[in-house]
């Protein structure tokens, strides 16, 4: 979705169910698609993630923070939480659904036995395969390749 729509469409949603001295915010976070801070009164979105979230997709997501915002600390996706998420309109899911897009990792982690990890940040210690053991082990040393530039760190 596009990031003005998705910020109008989050911010009408806020105000709609009493949040307007709340801030949104967008963050560049790729694990996680949104944040509420109670101590702050902010709501955070992934930007990179509402970018590849279709307008159903955000509206769901906008309407999972608004739910914890409005229940208050300490619930976390509890029957409380569950119960506004529903009544507002949301899906009372605790994660964003599997099928959902995600970001291509930026660094693509290889072991010699075809093992690959995704990152997105660099390990720039040397690591080993944690499939082909359990403890570090320099036979199975993985190769990180930046899948934008191609630079290759071992």
């Amino acid at each position: 979705m596009n990031l003005t729509e998705a910020h109008l469409l989050a911010r009408a949603l806020m105000d709609d169910h009493g949040l307007a001295g709340w801030t949104l915010v967008m963050d560049r976070a790729k694990r996680r698609a949104g944040f509420t801070s109670h101590a702050r009164k902010t709501i955070s979105f992934s930007r990179p993630l509402l970018e590849l979230y279709t307008p159903e997709q955000v509206r769901l997501l906008v309407l999972h923070e608004v739910a914890h915002a409005l229940v208050g600390e300490g619930h976390g996706h509890d029957a409380v939480w569950r119960s506004m998420c529903l009544t507002i309109g949301g899906d009372r899911r605790a994660s964003v659904d599997p099928g959902w897009p995600e970001p291509t990792a930026l660094w693509m982690g290889l072991c010699p036995n075809g093992h690959r990890i995704e990152r997105q940040r660099l390990v720039r210690r040397r690591s080993t395969c944690r499939c082909c053991s359990a403890n570090y082990d320099e036979r199975y040393l993985i190769s990180w390749t930046n899948q934008r530039t191609g630079e290759i760190f071992r």
